[in-house]
Protein backbone atom coordinates (compact mmCIF):
# COMPACT_ATOMS: atom_id res chain seq x y z
CA UNK A 1 0.00 0.00 0.00
CA UNK A 2 1.80 3.32 -1.14
CA UNK A 3 2.81 5.63 1.74
CA UNK A 4 1.08 9.02 2.52
CA UNK A 5 4.24 11.01 1.04
CA UNK A 6 3.71 8.62 -2.10
CA UNK A 7 -0.36 9.63 -1.73
CA UNK A 8 0.32 13.52 -1.45
CA UNK A 9 3.08 13.52 -4.47
CA UNK A 10 0.57 11.75 -6.42
CA UNK A 11 -2.15 14.34 -5.90
CA UNK A 12 0.14 17.09 -6.67
CA UNK A 13 1.08 15.69 -9.96
CA UNK A 14 -2.68 15.39 -10.76
CA UNK A 15 -3.46 18.87 -9.54
CA UNK A 16 -0.84 20.31 -11.58
CA UNK A 17 -2.02 18.98 -14.68
CA UNK A 18 -5.59 19.85 -13.67
CA UNK A 19 -4.34 23.50 -13.23
CA UNK A 20 -1.92 23.75 -16.52
CA UNK A 21 -4.95 22.69 -18.99
CA UNK A 22 -7.30 25.06 -17.17
CA UNK A 23 -4.65 27.59 -17.73
CA UNK A 24 -4.82 26.85 -21.37
CA UNK A 25 -8.43 26.83 -21.91
CA UNK A 26 -9.31 29.91 -19.47
CA UNK A 27 -5.96 32.23 -18.55
CA UNK A 28 -5.45 34.09 -15.92
CA UNK A 29 -3.20 36.62 -14.26
CA UNK A 30 -1.44 35.05 -11.26
CA UNK A 31 -2.52 37.34 -7.78
CA UNK A 32 1.16 37.83 -7.19
CA UNK A 33 2.73 38.65 -10.29
CA UNK A 34 0.05 39.49 -12.88
CA UNK A 35 2.00 36.98 -14.82
CA UNK A 36 -0.47 35.23 -17.75
CA UNK A 37 -0.69 31.92 -15.77
CA UNK A 38 -2.75 30.65 -12.71
CA UNK A 39 -4.06 32.44 -10.09
CA UNK A 40 -1.19 32.09 -7.81
CA UNK A 41 1.86 30.75 -9.71
CA UNK A 42 4.59 28.38 -7.98
CA UNK A 43 6.57 31.23 -7.24
CA UNK A 44 4.08 33.76 -5.84
CA UNK A 45 2.61 30.96 -3.67
CA UNK A 46 5.29 30.28 -1.96
CA UNK A 47 6.17 34.28 -1.32
CA UNK A 48 2.47 34.01 0.03
CA UNK A 49 2.63 32.93 3.42
CA UNK A 50 3.32 34.12 6.78
CA UNK A 51 6.30 35.19 8.43
CA UNK A 52 7.19 35.06 12.10
CA UNK A 53 4.43 37.50 13.84
CA UNK A 54 5.89 40.71 14.56
CA UNK A 55 4.23 43.85 16.42
CA UNK A 56 3.68 46.95 14.33
CA UNK A 57 5.08 50.33 14.59
CA UNK A 58 1.87 52.97 13.89
CA UNK A 59 2.33 56.73 13.02
CA UNK A 60 -0.80 57.19 14.61
CA UNK A 61 -1.80 56.63 18.36
CA UNK A 62 -3.23 53.29 18.44
CA UNK A 63 -3.74 52.84 21.89
CA UNK A 64 -3.05 48.57 22.04
CA UNK A 65 -0.59 46.38 20.31
CA UNK A 66 -0.78 45.46 16.57
CA UNK A 67 0.50 42.07 15.27
CA UNK A 68 0.98 41.24 11.55
CA UNK A 69 2.52 38.16 10.03
CA UNK A 70 3.72 39.50 6.49
CA UNK A 71 5.48 42.76 5.04
CA UNK A 72 3.30 44.72 2.69
CA UNK A 73 5.57 43.97 -0.08
CA UNK A 74 5.90 41.82 -3.34
CA UNK A 75 3.20 39.19 -4.51
CA UNK A 76 1.56 39.86 -0.75
CA UNK A 77 0.82 43.24 -1.58
CA UNK A 78 -0.39 42.34 -5.06
CA UNK A 79 -2.81 40.10 -3.44
CA UNK A 80 -4.14 42.19 -0.91
CA UNK A 81 -4.53 44.74 -3.99
CA UNK A 82 -6.07 42.28 -6.26
CA UNK A 83 -8.63 41.54 -3.63
CA UNK A 84 -9.93 45.19 -3.09
CA UNK A 85 -8.84 46.67 -6.34
CA UNK A 86 -8.85 43.90 -9.51
CA UNK A 87 -12.28 42.40 -8.48
CA UNK A 88 -10.20 38.96 -7.44
CA UNK A 89 -12.00 37.27 -4.67
CA UNK A 90 -9.77 34.11 -4.96
CA UNK A 91 -7.39 36.43 -2.86
CA UNK A 92 -8.62 35.99 0.24
CA UNK A 93 -7.98 32.12 0.36
CA UNK A 94 -3.94 32.37 0.59
CA UNK A 95 -4.21 35.40 2.77
CA UNK A 96 -5.75 33.43 5.34
CA UNK A 97 -3.28 31.66 6.23
CA UNK A 98 -1.30 34.59 7.33
CA UNK A 99 -4.24 36.53 9.10
CA UNK A 100 -4.41 33.23 10.76
CA UNK A 101 -0.84 33.54 12.24
CA UNK A 102 -1.15 37.33 13.07
CA UNK A 103 -4.45 36.37 15.09
CA UNK A 104 -2.90 33.67 17.10
CA UNK A 105 -0.02 36.10 18.14
CA UNK A 106 -2.52 38.47 19.14
CA UNK A 107 -4.54 36.27 21.15
CA UNK A 108 -1.30 34.76 22.91
CA UNK A 109 -0.49 38.37 24.01
CA UNK A 110 -3.53 39.01 25.28
CA UNK A 111 -3.55 35.50 26.73
CA UNK A 112 -0.70 36.14 29.20
CA UNK A 113 -2.55 39.16 30.54
CA UNK A 114 -5.46 36.35 31.88
CA UNK A 115 -8.15 38.06 30.00
CA UNK A 116 -11.01 36.39 29.72
CA UNK A 117 -13.19 35.81 26.48
CA UNK A 118 -12.24 38.24 23.53
CA UNK A 119 -14.12 38.25 20.30
CA UNK A 120 -13.16 39.56 16.99
CA UNK A 121 -14.28 42.31 15.16
CA UNK A 122 -13.08 43.65 11.95
CA UNK A 123 -12.70 47.38 10.16
CA UNK A 124 -15.35 47.03 7.95
CA UNK A 125 -15.35 48.57 4.30
CA UNK A 126 -18.08 51.42 3.81
CA UNK A 127 -21.00 51.33 1.67
CA UNK A 128 -19.51 52.74 -1.32
CA UNK A 129 -16.10 50.94 -1.32
CA UNK A 130 -18.88 47.80 -1.03
CA UNK A 131 -20.69 48.76 -4.21
CA UNK A 132 -17.52 48.83 -6.06
CA UNK A 133 -15.55 45.85 -4.76
CA UNK A 134 -18.50 43.61 -4.43
CA UNK A 135 -17.80 42.38 -1.23
CA UNK A 136 -15.76 43.57 2.16
CA UNK A 137 -11.87 41.98 1.57
CA UNK A 138 -11.12 41.89 5.43
CA UNK A 139 -14.24 39.90 6.30
CA UNK A 140 -13.47 37.73 3.27
CA UNK A 141 -10.21 36.80 4.36
CA UNK A 142 -11.36 36.34 8.12
CA UNK A 143 -14.13 34.09 6.83
CA UNK A 144 -11.23 32.18 4.39
CA UNK A 145 -9.57 31.84 7.40
CA UNK A 146 -12.76 30.03 8.99
CA UNK A 147 -12.40 32.57 12.07
CA UNK A 148 -14.79 33.41 14.24
CA UNK A 149 -16.29 36.96 14.06
CA UNK A 150 -18.66 40.04 15.52
CA UNK A 151 -20.00 42.58 13.46
CA UNK A 152 -19.93 45.44 15.45
CA UNK A 153 -18.93 48.37 13.46
CA UNK A 154 -20.45 50.53 10.63
CA UNK A 155 -18.22 52.85 8.52
CA UNK A 156 -19.65 55.98 6.66
CA UNK A 157 -18.16 56.93 3.23
CA UNK A 158 -15.31 58.48 2.98
CA UNK A 159 -12.07 59.02 -0.07
CA UNK A 160 -10.51 55.91 -0.35
CA UNK A 161 -7.36 55.38 2.09
CA UNK A 162 -5.17 54.44 -1.41
CA UNK A 163 -5.79 58.30 -2.27
CA UNK A 164 -4.72 59.88 0.29
CA UNK A 165 -1.13 60.99 1.31
CA UNK A 166 0.68 60.32 4.84
CA UNK A 167 -0.46 63.64 6.43
CA UNK A 168 -4.19 63.08 5.18
CA UNK A 169 -4.08 59.35 6.54
CA UNK A 170 -3.02 60.53 10.04
CA UNK A 171 -6.05 63.16 9.98
CA UNK A 172 -8.29 60.93 9.29
CA UNK A 173 -11.80 61.70 10.97
CA UNK A 174 -12.05 60.54 14.44
CA UNK A 175 -15.87 59.75 13.87
CA UNK A 176 -15.26 57.39 10.96
CA UNK A 177 -16.52 54.89 12.29
CA UNK A 178 -19.75 53.66 14.41
CA UNK A 179 -21.23 50.78 16.59
CA UNK A 180 -24.13 48.99 15.56
CA UNK A 181 -25.36 49.06 19.18
CA UNK A 182 -23.72 49.31 22.12
CA UNK A 183 -21.10 46.99 23.12
CA UNK A 184 -20.45 47.50 27.12
CA UNK A 185 -18.92 45.15 29.02
CA UNK A 186 -17.44 43.32 25.71
CA UNK A 187 -13.58 42.88 25.13
CA UNK A 188 -12.08 42.60 21.14
CA UNK A 189 -9.39 41.87 19.38
CA UNK A 190 -9.48 44.06 16.06
CA UNK A 191 -8.69 42.94 12.40
CA UNK A 192 -7.88 44.66 9.54
CA UNK A 193 -5.89 43.59 6.44
CA UNK A 194 -3.45 46.59 5.96
CA UNK A 195 -1.62 48.54 8.79
CA UNK A 196 -0.20 51.74 7.09
CA UNK A 197 -0.05 54.76 9.62
CA UNK A 198 -2.27 53.07 12.05
CA UNK A 199 -4.85 55.71 11.47
CA UNK A 200 -7.81 53.60 10.44
CA UNK A 201 -7.38 51.60 13.62
CA UNK A 202 -6.97 53.97 15.59
CA UNK A 203 -10.33 55.26 14.63
CA UNK A 204 -12.10 51.83 14.70
CA UNK A 205 -11.04 51.28 18.35
CA UNK A 206 -12.31 54.84 19.17
CA UNK A 207 -15.58 53.82 18.31
CA UNK A 208 -15.55 50.71 20.20
CA UNK A 209 -14.76 51.73 23.33
CA UNK A 210 -17.44 54.91 22.74
CA UNK A 211 -19.73 52.12 22.70
CA UNK A 212 -18.52 50.48 26.20
CA UNK A 213 -16.48 47.94 24.69
CA UNK A 214 -12.56 47.70 24.71
CA UNK A 215 -9.88 46.63 22.32
CA UNK A 216 -7.09 44.46 23.98
CA UNK A 217 -5.48 43.97 20.61
CA UNK A 218 -5.20 44.28 16.91
CA UNK A 219 -3.94 42.08 13.85
CA UNK A 220 -3.34 43.00 10.28
CA UNK A 221 -2.24 41.04 7.11
CA UNK A 222 0.31 42.93 6.51
CA UNK A 223 2.40 46.05 7.14
CA UNK A 224 5.65 48.03 5.78
CA UNK A 225 9.24 46.93 7.37
CA UNK A 226 10.18 48.41 10.15
CA UNK A 227 12.81 49.95 8.20
CA UNK A 228 9.99 51.74 5.52
CA UNK A 229 8.20 53.20 9.01
CA UNK A 230 9.54 56.35 10.84
CA UNK A 231 10.27 55.03 13.63
CA UNK A 232 9.20 52.67 16.42
CA UNK A 233 7.77 53.79 19.30
CA UNK A 234 9.38 52.75 22.64
CA UNK A 235 6.99 50.04 23.28
CA UNK A 236 7.79 48.16 20.50
CA UNK A 237 11.23 48.17 21.41
CA UNK A 238 10.95 46.58 24.68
Amino acid sequence: MPDRAAIEKGLAVVRDAILDAWALLQPIECLGCAALDRALCDRCRAAIAAAPPRPVACDADVPVLVWCAADYEGPVREAILSLKERSRPDAARPLAGILATAVAAALAAIARDGTPSVELAWVPSSRAALRRRGLDPVLAVIDAARLPRSRVLRSRSGAAQKRLARRERLAIAPDRFRARSRLDGRRFLLVDDVATTGATLAAAIAAIERAGGRVLAAAVIAAPAFSDRSGMTERFRQ
